[in-house]
């Protein structure tokens, strides 16, 4: 998002050893799923201030088994999740922490630019998530991703989220 006619781009690069990168392709059916902080929590002031998870992304090194992080939308990124690991997701709609905020909520998970991460655990691994992270779901083996409130009800989307291309 620019709001002139001048845009500058960086782009950072850096080495991992390979047994610490975390990628997307690592989910596995039974595997949780969870989002750190909350969804929809992106005003006009926090989009220019935002901060990147760097620490929680540290932390989750020897825990997660697969991660993202959410620009484009929960329902996209965790997608890219998805697909790279050839798996599906059943997400529970009640589950996801939303800002105390947000009016649309259906929309808030396919709205972008919340900078949080999403990210898949091992059910042995749960009790060495952090806090601040809350379970919205599981990996499935089929490859659909489902959204239902608890009551049972689907929920359709339009959209995942932000289209690249």
């Amino acid at each position: 998002m620019t709001a002139g006619p001048l845009s500058i781009t960086l782009t950072v690069m850096g080495q991992a050893p390979a047994a610490c990168v975390l990628k997307r392709s690592g989910a596995k059916p039974g595997d949780l799923i969870f989002v750190s902080g909350t969804i929809g929590d992106v005003t006009p002031e926090k989009l220019y201030h935002q901060l990147p998870c760097v620490e929680l992304g540290l932390a989750l090194r020897d825990v997660a088994s697969a991660a993202i992080d959410i620009s484009d939308g929960v329902l996209a990124d965790l997608n890219h999740i998805l697909m790279a690991s050839n798996v599906g997701a059943d997400i529970c709609f009640d589950h996801v922490p939303f800002a105390d905020h947000v009016k649309d909520k259906e929309a808030a998970l396919t709205a972008g630019y919340d900078y949080e991460l999403c990210f898949t655990v091992s059910p042995e691994d749960r009790k060495k998530v952090p806090e601040n992270c809350t379970c919205i779901g599981k990996v499935t083996t089929d490859l659909d991703l489902t959204v239902k409130t608890l009551s049972g009800k689907v929920l359709h989307f339009d959209t995942l989220g932000y289209q690249h291309f």
